[in-house]
């Protein structure tokens, strides 16, 4: 099963023209993503499921084997997007539930966790630059780079890193609306067109 799933993001990653760097960057070694491919070590959900982002497609059905604590991981991500697309941010529950299920949490599930708990932040003047603190500090996960000045066009980005260069983009709109710094209206701007 896993076999499959190495050997299509081989293919999809050689098709694109895309390099191990490219896609590796922030969420695993190069050498690690050539191990998989090749077949000697085994991808968790989460890591196929950035890999396969990054390539521009969904993991597809039955392709990795889940264990019990990425399935559960996986239905709270649900749980949590449904309740956002709501317009219901009241969400700290579900993201513990996320955190203490079973193992310990990989770079990645870390990411989503930090970078969910500072989405719901309200985003009132009091709390907008702690806001955008902690979710720069979540996207550095896997963009150790990145800064509000940083150039990411052409870019490969997962789902995670969307949400958080959108909420940074808003984020900063927030904080600099009424600036007259036309520099920080810029690069909000350009933060949105890229994600």
């Amino acid at each position: 099963m896993n076999y499959v799933a190495a050997m299509l993001v081989r293919d999809t990653r050689i098709e694109k023209g895309i390099s191990l760097e490219e896609l590796s960057y922030g969420i695993c070694t190069r050498s690690y993503l050539s191990k998989i491919e090749s077949g000697k070590v085994r991808m968790s959900y989460c890591l196929a499921e950035a890999l396969f982002y990054r390539l521009g497609m969904m993991v597809p059905d039955g392709i990795i084997a889940v264990t019990k604590s990425d399935r559960r991981r996986y239905n709270i991500k649900g749980e949590i997007s449904a309740k956002i697309s709501s317009g219901n941010n009241d969400i700290e529950d579900l993201l513990e539930e996320y955190k203490n299920c079973g193992k310990s949490m990989h770079k990645l599930e870390q990411q989503y966790y930090e970078g969910y708990k500072a989405i719901v932040i309200p985003a009132n003047k009091e709390n907008l630059q702690n806001r955008l603190d902690k979710l720069i500090e979540a996207l550095r996960y896997t963009m150790p780079d990145f800064d509000l000045e940083s150039d990411l066009h052409g870019r490969l980005l997962t789902r995670e890193e969307i949400v958080f260069l959108t909420n940074i983009s808003i984020t900063v709109f927030c904080i600099y609306e009424n600036s007259k710094d036309n520099k920080l209206r810029y690069i909000s701007y350009n933060i949105i067109i890229v994600s």
